[in-house]
């Protein structure tokens, strides 16, 4: 997301800059030569960060990028650079220096060239060091051409298509490079412009090494030991890919979109559309912030699970009613001051802005008169209550009396905090004096009225008097225009005396055929233009109203627009404090959203605990998009994901729902980090930090990968990004490929992702993985389940899916009774069954010419009846001959 769009969605650029800075800590800042021109924005990024707070999570990531970086040791440390601490150095400037580079360095088609010519990583494997040289591609390291080692597709990517590259580096690197992300794969390809310029570019053109270090055609290759994401420790990590196999997101684009290029895309039935019952649009706006930016934070996710609890209460329906009515009266605040930034604030900015304040001061009116009000009651009843119900024992007495002693005393002071929290952000006295002095100032209904910023009559005594001197004016105009006709009395009511904004007062004389016979015009006119059947004079009368009276339209409008400006810069002065009450505004009509959708569906409370428990135990959990579509019909099942049982193995037919259970799991993990309530009787949900899910990938022709390369890429970054605090959902993995393969590479995949140790569900088809004991249930944290589906006798009804969650391995996948329940022909379904029975009993399979002759055959009556039908001529048949065909055609239906 660039700086932009950062702004204008209500972010605080200062502090997504202090938070980066502080998790990447850098030691020099590559920049654009257009972000050179605004100094604020050098001011904060050139800032040193103050080392972060480390979680122990925070160590293990830190200990580990330590010891990658240690091993790569390919270039010379730049100036100023801070070496880790293994090296015993950590100190850090007091500010970052920066470099600036030329605007091409971050097209994103020439990054991507670069990255895919120049970059080369060593975990990948030395297979993947290429380098091009004059007699085509060879491996580093040796002097075979590839064509000797396997065979490679290429394509053209570098801006004159000479070049050609590999696809193998492609596929490869796609695990460590979202190549769909433009932000990733801008800071990619300015960072290896900037070392091909510095750091390698006194590497050798003409040589190469074991390690890639040089190239043919006077282009070096930049060899890293690996490239590691470093991420923000307030939000999760969650790819795009993710949030569209989670459906979280859901674009649909307009029909004309492709073939015209018109038609705007709108939201489809997603996890989004469902939680948006926002009112305002800066509300819808914070959600989708919120959906994009889970929190890790379990402060800050209790926050928002107290916000939606108080809603809930029933003493709290007329108070919630009233604050959504008030938010429909909220506009998008931030996106007006961006516009009176730049200075291209209209009218209507001005009016949404009032309405905005003085919905803003009802608004924290109604928290801090009805809702605190009504809490204070609560809390005094819950005294009262447990005050009553108290025993002979003193301390059971004291535990009673306080509130906070049970689970309600501690819900109410939870809510009244939250409360306070909201209150503290409402900056009361700054915008009941900005709505104030915008009224005072802004005349609202002739601004809406005439679409222009018009002043309120009283603001200023100048403007006043200029307006009152505009409105008088017909008085010496008339008298110009008399004194005028009784001088020339020829011109009779052809005259008239006019203003006309910015050019003066002129004579006006309408456009007659008879001027010639009423005498010539005075000397004096001085002829201006012809406009509209009427000619423009100017007359030693109308000049002296010039110089007496002036432009009195140009003046009263510049004095307005003095005034305008200064309300503006006003208005700017005050803008953090606008952006924190109507981000308070904009979390507080998120948080009423999510308090209605579990008001409607009858969501819970999750608990969400510190990471370090890990554990993912949800009792009769429900998918919220398959439950609405279900009619609430939908099959409830447990989750179970705890130390001891890391990775859930989930077996079972098609139709069972392992893919939607799945989902499932992801989505509620996700709800909870968003700080929604979620579908089910009761979660304990730890906090994770990744999000990965790999379910089936659409092919594209825009990414120069088939599917199952796809699969494999997204495969490939979920092993090497899991870690303990990573939740991965990977939905029958290995389809692609041969049966083979899949399980070999599903096993070996799925043995590594036990060993990281990360929070883990699998679908799969294959199992043979247990059958040929790849994967053992139970050990190294494995948790084997099955999808029940009842599978009919051979001759019964179809097959019929209970989607419910039981322990141990399916027996079979079902497919010849899915199949069945598909509604494919019966010749195909009996010959696949044949088809599997002669595989299980080892026998060879009939072949189908065999089984089609057979089962045309002809039986005796049969053959009698075609020998009769053939033989007898039907023109002269006699009764007989029609009472013999009866009775072989009776004889072969029997």
């Amino acid at each position: 997301m660039t700086l932009e769009e950062c702004y204008a969605n209500g972010y605080e650029v200062q502090d997504i800059i202090e938070r980066v800075l502080a998790v990447v800590q850098p030691t020099l800042l590559l920049v654009s030569n257009r972000v050179v021109a605004n100094e604020r924005l050098i001011d904060m990024l050139s800032k040193s960060a103050p080392p972060r707070l480390q979680t122990m999570n925070d160590k293990v990531e830190d200990e580990d990028l330590n010891d990658r970086g240690s091993q790569q040791g390919h270039g010379p440390i730049l100036p100023g650079m801070t070496v880790n601490a293994t090296n015993g150095i950590n100190t850090r400037p007091t500010s970052i220096p920066y470099q600036a580079l030329k605007t091409s360095c971050f097209d994103v088609r020439n990054c991507k060239a670069l990255i895919l010519q120049k970059l080369r990583v060593r975990s990948l494997g030395r297979r993947q060091i290429v380098t091009t040289t004059g007699g085509g591609v060879q491996r580093a390291g040796t002097g075979l051409p590839a064509d000797m080692i396997d065979h490679q597709r290429h394509f053209p990517l570098a801006a004159d298509g000479g070049q050609r590259i590999p696809l193998s580096i492609y596929h490869a690197l796609a695990s460590l490079i979202d190549f769909e992300s433009k932000t990733q794969i801008q800071a990619v390809g300015s960072l290896l412009s900037f070392l091909s310029n510095t750091v390698f570019r006194l590497a050798s053109t003409d040589t190469s090494s074991t390690d890639g270090g040089g190239g043919g055609g006077g282009s070096p290759l930049i060899v890293v030991s690996d490239i590691v994401q470093a991420n923000s420790s307030m939000f999760i990590t969650v790819s795009a890919e993710t949030l569209a196999s989670l459906h979280i997101f859901s674009t649909e684009h307009h029909p004309l979109a492709v073939a015209k290029g018109t038609g705007n895309a709108k939201e489809g039935f997603s996890l989004f559309s469902l939680l948006d019952r926002t009112k305002s649009r800066s509300g819808r706006e914070r959600m989708k912030e919120w959906m994009m930016k889970p929190l890790v934070d379990c402060r800050a996710i209790c926050t928002r699970q107290d916000g939606v609890e108080l809603f809930l209460l029933p003493e709290m329906a007329e108070c919630r009613a009233s604050i959504d009515q008030l938010l429909a009266n909220v506009a998008a605040v931030d996106k007006i001051l961006v516009r009176i930034q730049k200075c291209s604030a209209k009218p209507q900015d001005f009016l949404s802005l009032v309405r905005s304040l003085e919905t803003a001061t009802r608004i924290f009116e109604v928290l801090q008169h009805q809702v605190l009000f009504l809490l204070q009651q609560l809390m005094a009843a819950a005294h009262a209550s447990s005050t009553n119900n108290g025993g002979d024992n003193n301390d059971a007495n004291e535990n009673q009396s306080d509130p906070a002693g049970n689970s309600i005393g501690r819900q109410i002071l939870s809510s009244v905090a939250f409360v306070e929290s909201l209150i503290c952000n409402s900056n009361t006295e700054i915008v009941q004096d900005l709505a104030a002095r915008l009224k005072a100032a802004v005349d609202l209904e002739a601004t809406a009225d005439f679409h222009s910023v018009l002043i309120r009559a009283g603001y200023d005594q100048e403007l006043d008097m200029l307006k009152e001197q505009y409105l008088q004016l017909s008085q010496p105009m008339s008298a110009v225009a008399q004194e005028q006709i009784q001088r020339y009395p020829h011109l009779g009511e052809l005259i008239d005396v006019i203003f006309l904004p910015q050019i003066g007062f002129h004579v006006r004389l309408k456009d007659d055929e008879q001027w010639s016979g009423k005498g010539s015009l005075p000397e004096e006119y001085e002829f201006i233009f012809t406009e509209g059947g009427y000619t423009f004079f100017k007359s030693p009368e109308t000049r002296e109203l010039d110089e007496s009276v002036g432009d009195l339209d140009s003046f009263i409008k510049d004095k307005e627009a003095m005034i305008v400006a200064g309300l503006e810069d006003h208005i700017l002065e005050n803008d953090i404090e606008l952006q924190t009450v109507f981000t308070t505004i904009a979390d507080l009509d998120c948080i009423l959203a999510f308090a209605s959708c579990a008001l409607e569906f009858g969501y819970v409370r999750p608990n969400v605990v510190p990471a370090s428990e890990c554990c993912i135990e949800i009792r009769k959990g429900r998918h919220p998009l398959q439950e609405v579509l279900l009619n609430n019909n939908f099959v409830p099942n447990d989750t179970a994901i705890n130390i001891s049982s890391r990775l859930s193995i989930l077996t079972g037919p098609n139709y069972s729902g392992k893919s939607c259970y799945a989902r499932q799991v992801g989505v509620l993990v996700y709800m909870a980090h968003i700080g929604s309530f979620i579908p089910c009787d009761e979660a304990r949900i730890s906090v994770i930090r990744q999000l990965f899910a790999r379910f089936s990938s659409v092919e594209t022709c825009a990414v120069p990968q088939s599917s199952f390369q796809l699969d494999l890429s997204q495969l490939g970054t979920i092993l090497r990004r899991a870690s303990p605090s990573s939740l991965v959902l990977i939905d029958e993995f290995g389809k692609g490929t041969s049966p083979a393969s899949g399980i070999a590479l599903l096993a070996a995949a799925l043995n590594q992702l036990a060993a990281s140790k990360a929070l883990a569900v699998c679908t799969t088809h294959f199992l043979e993985i247990f059958s040929m004991g790849l994967l053992k249930d139970g050990e190294n944290g494995i948790k084997v389940n099955q999808m029940a589906v009842q599978i009919p006798k051979r001759g019964s009804q179809l097959a019929f899916p209970l989607f419910r969650l039981e322990e141990g391995v399916a027996s079979s996948s079902a497919g010849i009774a899915c199949a069945e329940m598909a509604g494919l022909k019966r010749a195909v379904i009996d010959r696949a069954s044949e088809i599997v029975e002669a595989t299980r009993e080892r026998r060879q399979v009939r072949p189908l010419t065999e089984i089609l002759r057979d089962s045309l055959r002809f039986r005796e009556t049969e053959r009698s009846s075609i020998h009769h039908f053939i033989r007898t001529d039907w023109r002269a048949a006699t009764k007989d001959d029609v009472e013999t065909m009866l009775e072989l055609i009776e004889r072969m239906q029997s």
